[in-house]
């Protein structure tokens, strides 16, 4: 019901694919081919559940997660939970019924931050991040399980955007003050390059995985990378706006992960490369598009 799975939602339907979705919130879709069940992750799953849901399909796509909001008290066990737990529990349960797993993990995962990141780059053993170390946690318990010839696929994806992001995101936030015609203060500028992926893109990965059966671990990311005041730059001529932009530097500003990463291996195992531009993805979220 979030960001990402909306977005491979309409696309898999789009494509004709038949889907359950399961979430704690029922999606906005209404659609012949979409079932939902409501499932809770912060709950204990249960297998005979699992196996009424899931039993007929012929891929789980596990993207729910749980993201503490920026200044939200961050409640350990919850993480654990949703993001560990029930990671874990739903690839076994995949692996003992012969279902192909697809996992949404990030490239906020590589230790070096300043390098285009392949998919053998040093990933984090351990971070200061809660939220971090449980996707550290389960790409390492989902990997143990890679024993048998179990079907698993890792997209370690940059950070992505597109309709149905959290306002308080730089996006949302940017393309809201701008509409409005507020100044925007950019602070250290040279240090805000960040890898922007829209979700479609992500979407169309995943689709290839499933079409190709593929399994493995893959880097899912856009063409460059951008820093805030080219996107500011690109919203405010969108928007035809007469905000002004300032940059500025702030000593005790820090540098942002980059999270860029080389998609070579998915170019040429998936067939895929990011297609939307990034004015055209900012396009599509102004008018609440997914496809």
């Amino acid at each position: 019901s979030g960001l990402l799975g909306r977005h491979v939602i309409f696309l898999l339907l789009k494509k004709n694919y038949k889907v359950i979705a399961t979430s704690k919130k029922k999606p906005s879709i209404n659609h012949k081919n979409l079932i939902w069940r409501k499932m809770d992750l912060s709950k204990k799953l249960e297998n005979s559940r699992l196996k009424k849901i899931y039993e007929k399909v012929i891929c789980l796509i596990h993207i729910g997660a749980y993201v503490p909001a920026p200044g939200q008290k961050k409640k350990l066990k919850l993480i654990n939970q949703i993001n560990v737990i029930s990671s874990s529990k739903l690839a076994s349960w995949s692996k003992q019924n012969n279902k192909h797993f697809i996992f949404i993990s990030g490239s906020i995962l590589y230790k070096n931050q300043n390098s285009k990141n392949k998919e053998n780059s040093p990933i984090l053993k351990n971070s200061g991040n809660t939220y971090l170390n449980s996707k550290i946690l389960s790409e390492r318990k989902l990997l143990s399980l890679n024993k048998n010839k179990f079907k698993i696929t890792i997209l370690r994806a940059s950070s992505f955007y597109g309709f149905g992001m959290n306002k308080k995101k730089l996006i949302p936030n940017l393309i809201r003050k701008i509409s409005s015609g507020k100044n925007i203060t950019i602070y250290n500028n040279n240090k805000t390059e960040v890898n922007f992926i829209h979700a479609k893109d992500v979407s169309e990965a995943i689709l290839r995985c499933i079409k190709y059966k593929k399994s493995g671990t893959f880097n899912i990311g856009g063409k460059k990378t951008l820093n805030f005041f080219k996107i500011a730059n690109i919203i405010k001529k969108e928007k035809r706006s007469k905000s002004r932009i300032f940059l500025k530097k702030n000593k005790s500003s820090q540098i942002l992960n980059r999270l860029d990463v080389d998609i070579k291996k998915s170019k040429k195992i998936l067939n895929w490369k990011p297609k939307i531009e990034f004015k055209k993805g900012l396009q599509m979220i102004i008018k609440k598009q997914c496809i």
